[in-house]
């Protein structure tokens, strides 16, 4: 077939304008020296706007264009304003397929633009001597129409007078877009009927707005033209072709050209609708919706870093197969019933039995409170949470010799899981930290501020009282000031030491609290105190006897009273440990603790690069704001909705006021560190491996329903429980070989409710980001380092596995934890490098969220319901990825519908 972009041997004089009209009419002759450096070689066309010629530009050795102005517009201020904006608005323009522009110069008296010379033919020459293009030459042509239209809008620049005469084809088939005479930058335009009637949009042509939308219409009248050989509109005036694109009219292109591809029809009606919102977004998609097109290899290839819109409209555009999605949803909903099986099976907090709700524990402790005497003033504000205990984990297994079991678990006895509930006299008002009132939060130091912590089983463990900073009159003294009377001068030994004063106070009855306790008094022995009260007392007791329910164990407790009214209670088995316990000496730090200083470190260097590189892309405009714009504010909101919804709220107007300032605060801090590092990161991902961001960036865009990002989302879900397995392997695996390992805890919010299961899902978005992001950058540096892919998957596995091991690492059986890191970050690198960011957000989302929820196949449990809620959250996920994968198309395939 013969190469129809390919011109025929001819000399250049004859592109356009006949050699003879141009002896009569050009000004200037060949050989004729312009400005002591271009020399003219020929003529080569002219039109209203000017004539062009060819000419050596001797200085430096090199052919160039140079464009006159006829001699009745050289004294014109308009048409002179209009040529310098031309260079002006072109040289902000730099791609391979617009028509470069050099610089602007006089000759006489007459200005000229030096541009690029291409030799070759216009679009409009072309299509008048060969008809219309072959399908595949005109894909081609059409993709790099498309590139150069989308360079010029990236700039802002609105070209306004696109149409085949204003495009070039050189000799090798390259395209270039000349003539930006009536280019404008978009929202600057004054003119807005400006330009070629028969080729301007509907709303150009009705003097309303012109966009870049506008020049998207002209393209697709081009392309008619291009593929068909004929123009859409066919009219001899103006009024004429107004007419036409009211009636709305446009021609099938498949009318003219019956073997047509249906893909290049849609585009180029896309292109055609009246209405500039329905036509494609971007020339990039205009291209990517064409046959065969890849822009991101072209722009790679050319040296180029494609635009966050190429990205975008780079890839498959196609609805995955319903089998494939199937497949993924129900491998998905597979591994969440195996995974809480397995955590039912083999997770610490299904062995502590918790008999009694929230609700009825906090009934029980005021029960106890007002049965020792704490009845009036009623107090003005109350907190009930639930908090995890480690210390009986290191005497079990040193007791079990290293092996791995908790005999004492079952008993409820062992203080691992606990209920806590506060009083106070005034407003319990938590720090920015937590949000939420702690066992010490607020610090437990007001008068008649009270504390009692509960078993599972309802059983006292811990009570405490301030008493009041002012002691009553009757609290010490003798007989005569409780009668009313002076109380007489105490003068003897014991008076002067206080001891009459105390004894003279009533004993406190302890047998209540052994009550409460479950324990038997008559079973305990006295001994001396050594646990101290938080506060002063008159009073201190302490006795030992058997911990009921575990064999062989003596515990210890410790009780305190002042005015005759408990102060102090303890039940302290022997795993107990002070709250603060002091080393004795200086210690080599452990593996356990050297991994989070190295992973903080790499942390530290990803964010100062980052800050830096930031600054680098704002300053050359390389950073794609909005998408940074977009991914923080996705943060933002997710954050303050969590925080809000776990927050304890106020009455008080300035509290509350004060608590939505701390909270957003921190928001617009994590947001401004995610906008960081994506505007650091995204331009190089974008340089170096674009095909990571495709689903994501068409995320940000709001295309929700697109199959590409249906099929991430998916692959995600399905990845995230295979790294949730993987996680809980961590306690599995050294169970099944007998070996210690301190035990993985949840948080304890998960007993107060399924609104913290919500919040947890809102919350878990932002380490899923941050540490997608932080493999992000290792991954892609890298791979601006290394170019062989196998090296760059070894350093960044060494890498990344420090941040992986973060938290979760026990160093007991290193040989079996290492071989489950290793496992779960190449998983995480591959998902990256194989599907991309999207994929791995949600890879990350998925196990974060079943790492701090722990899933249980016994309703009666009391965090079943958070569990059903990660359960329904994670399937839900899955659903939307296999409803958008199909783009539309029938959720289960045509043949089923059928």
């Amino acid at each position: 077939m013969e190469d129809v972009t390919r011109l025929p041997e001819r000399p250049a004089s004859a592109v356009t304008t006949p050699a003879g009209d141009w002896g009569r009419s050009g000004q200037f002759s060949p050989g004729t020296l312009l400005a002591g450096r271009f020399r003219i070689v020929a003529p080569l066309g002219r039109g209203g706007m000017g004539e062009v010629y060819r000419a050596d530009d001797l200085k430096l050795e090199q052919t160039v264009a140079l464009k006159f102005l006829p001699d009745a517009l050289v004294h014109d201020p308009a048409r002179l304003a209009q040529f310098h904006n031309e260079v002006r608005v072109a040289r902000t323009v730099s791609h391979r397929n617009v028509c470069r522009m050099y610089d602007i110069g006089d000759a006489n008296g007459r200005p000229f633009l030096a541009m690029e010379y291409v030799d070759g033919e216009d679009l409009a020459s072309l299509l008048r001597r060969i008809g219309r293009f072959p399908q595949d030459k005109a894909v081609e042509v059409a993709r790099q129409l498309c590139a150069g239209l989308a360079a010029a809008h990236e700039r802002g620049v609105l070209h306004r007078d696109l149409k085949p005469a204003n495009v070039m084809i050189d000799g090798e088939g390259h395209v270039r877009i000349t003539d930006f005479g009536l280019a404008a930058l978009a929202g600057s335009v004054d003119n807005v009927r400006a330009g070629t009637p028969a080729y301007m949009a509907p709303e150009q042509l009705a003097g309303r707005e012109v966009t870049p939308r506008s020049d998207l219409y002209a393209l697709g009248l081009v392309l008619f033209e291009l593929f068909t050989g004929k123009r859409v509109f066919e009219a001899r005036t103006l009024n004429e072709l107004i007419a036409l694109h009211e009636s709305d009219s446009v021609a099938m292109p498949s009318s003219v050209v019956r073997d047509l591809e249906p893909a290049v029809e849609r585009a180029i009606l896309r292109c055609l609708e009246r209405d500039p919102a329905r036509r494609p977004p971007s020339a990039l998609a205009v291209s990517a919706a064409l046959p065969g097109s890849d822009p991101l290899a072209a722009a790679l290839a050319a040296g180029e870093t494609p635009s966050p819109e190429m990205v975008a409209a780079a890839g498959e555009q196609s609805a995955l197969r319903p089998a494939v999605g199937l497949s993924l949803v129900g491998f998905t909903l597979a591994m969440l019933a195996a995974l809480a099986a397995l955590s039912q099976q083999f997770s610490f907090i299904h062995q502590i039995p918790i008999p009694r709700s929230t609700d009825s524990l906090r009934d029980r402790a005021r029960d106890i409170i007002e049965r020792l005497g704490y009845r009036d003033p009623p107090p003005f504000d109350s907190a009930e949470g639930w908090s995890f205990n480690r210390d009986y984990f290191s005497y079990a297994a040193e007791r079990q010799g290293g092996t791995r079991s908790w005999p004492e678990a079952p008993t409820g006895r062992t203080g691992t899981l606990t209920f806590w509930y506060r009083t106070s006299p005034s407003m319990l008002y938590s720090s920015t930290n937590s949000m939420l009132p702690s066992a010490g939060d607020p610090p437990f130091t007001v008068p008649d501020m009270r504390l009692i912590r509960l078993d599972p089983a309802g059983r006292l463990v811990e009570f405490h009282s301030i008493p009041p900073q002012r002691e009553a009159p009757s609290t010490r003294g003798d007989e005569s000031a409780r009668s009313g009377q002076a109380p007489s001068t105490r003068d003897d030994a014991s008076a002067r030491s206080g001891q009459a004063a105390t004894q003279m106070v009533a004993a406190p009855q302890w047998s209540p609290l052994f009550e409460a306790a479950g324990l038997t008094m008559t079973a305990f022995h006295e001994v001396e105190p050594r646990w101290l009260p938080r506060s002063e007392s008159d009073v201190r007791s302490a006795w030992e006897g058997p911990l009921p329910d575990v064999d062989g164990v003596t515990a210890r407790v410790e009780g305190a009273a002042y005015g005759g009214r408990p102060i102090f209670f303890s039940v302290i088995a022997p795993w107990t440990q002070p709250a603060t316990t002091p080393t004795a000496q200086a210690r080599p730090r452990s593996f356990r603790e050297v991994i989070p200083a190295v992973s903080m470190m790499i942390g530290a260097l990803i964010l100062g690069a980052a800050a830096l590189l930031a600054r680098r892309n704002l300053r050359t405009g390389r950073g794609d704001r909005r998408g940074a714009f977009r991914t923080a504010a996705i943060v933002f909101v997710a954050q303050t909705a969590g925080y809000l919804l776990h927050a304890r709220h106020y009455a008080s107007i300035e509290l509350e006021v004060a608590r939505v300032e701390d909270i957003l605060a921190y928001t617009t801090l994590s947001a401004a560190t995610v906008w960081l590092l994506y505007m650091a990161l995204e331009p190089y991902v974008r340089r170096f491996w674009p095909q990571l961001l495709i689903a994501w960036n068409r995320l940000l865009s709001g295309n929700v329903r697109d199959p590409l990002v249906g099929r991430d989302v998916l692959i995600g879900v399905a990845a995230g429980t295979v790294g949730a397995l993987l996680i809980a392997s961590l306690q599995i695996v050294p169970q099944l070989l007998g070996r210690a390992v301190t035990p993985a805890l949840p948080s304890p919010t998960i007993l107060l409710g399924t609104r913290y299961a919500i919040v947890g899902a809102l919350l878990a978005l932002l380490r899923s980001l941050i540490n997608a992001l932080q493999v992000v950058a290792i991954v892609v540096f890298l791979k601006i380092l290394v170019k062989r892919n196998w090296i760059v998957l070894v350093l960044s596995t060494l890498l990344v596995l420090p941040i992986a091991m973060t938290g979760l690492v026990q160093g007991q059986a290193p040989a079996v934890e290492g071989a489950i890191f290793v496992a779960g970050v190449l998983l995480v690198i591959g998902v990256l490098l194989r599907f991309g960011l999207l994929a791995v957000i949600v890879t990350f989302y998925t196990f974060i969220a079943m790492e701090i929820f722990p899933l249980t196949t016994d309703p009666s449990r009391p965090y079943a319901g958070t569990s059903a809620v990660v359960v329904i959250a994670i399937a839900a996920i899955a659903a939307y990825g296999f409803y958008a994968s199909r783009g539309g198309e029938p959720l289960f395939g045509r043949t089923l519908l059928d």
